[in-house]
């Protein structure tokens, strides 16, 4: 517009809208070298972990693809490379370790989250991707002391889902199954809808169940 401006002013109207016609076909030029970039919302996940390797959605984001046709080795596939673009994503780590549980590789699945906890310590995802492999392991107790400690200091939805996971691995089923519907109830997300649901089958409260993971089913008709 400053283009168009000094030109009216020097050259006429006529070269005005020439000027105008320049500084749009720039813009233009610019905004198609850039769509790659912009047009793609992978790509700004990607970017996005690379400017904040603690962001958990843009995590999810790239692994949605494989996880939906559980094809976990690719999801692995695609978080090393992650890691290899974001050196110490405490996001891509965490859900590395999930994934390996999946595969029943719970000692690689700790040292994933032990790292991603180390990589940030006050992280909910990351100390719950701790609880959750110690859980996967056998052990509760230091799964429950883990859970604790970073509800102390952070009163979060997921980490009473860790605390519901530490509850049902030493066989407390009644208190797993408070902590998971604080977990719910606080949006801890599908997995502690998974486990709520699965908790409340087993205490044979089937109303729960089916009200809990009805709500899974709208989010994602295809989850399996």
């Amino acid at each position: 517009m400053i283009a168009g401006e000094i030109a009216e002013r020097r050259l006429g109207a006529s070269l005005r809208l020439a000027a105008v016609a320049v500084v749009v076909c720039t813009g233009a030029s610019l905004l198609a070298s850039q769509s790659g970039w912009v047009l793609s919302s992978r790509q700004m996940w990607w970017q996005a972990l690379r400017k904040d390797g603690s962001n958990a959605a843009a995590a999810d984001a790239i692994i949605r693809a494989p996880l939906q046709k559980r094809d976990f080795r690719a999801a692995v596939e695609v978080l090393d490379r992650c890691l290899v673009a974001s050196p110490g994503s405490c996001a891509c780590l965490a859900r590395r370790s999930q994934i390996r549980l999946r595969l029943r590789d719970a000692d690689a699945a700790l040292v994933d989250a032990r790292a991603a906890s180390t990589a940030c310590p006050n992280d909910p995802g990351a100390r719950t991707a701790v609880v959750a492999a110690l859980a996967y392991r056998g052990d509760g107790v230091e799964a429950e002391e883990e859970a604790r400690a970073g509800l102390a200091v952070r009163d979060d939805p997921r980490l009473h889902y860790a605390l519901a996971l530490a509850y049902d691995r030493q066989g407390r089923r009644a208190k797993a199954l408070e902590e998971g519907k604080r977990a719910v109830d606080g949006g801890a997300g599908r997995d502690a809808s998974l486990l709520l649901g699965a908790m409340a089958i087993n205490a044979g409260d089937l109303e729960l169940a089916v009200r809990t993971l009805a709500v899974v089913v709208a989010a994602d008709p295809n989850d399996p």
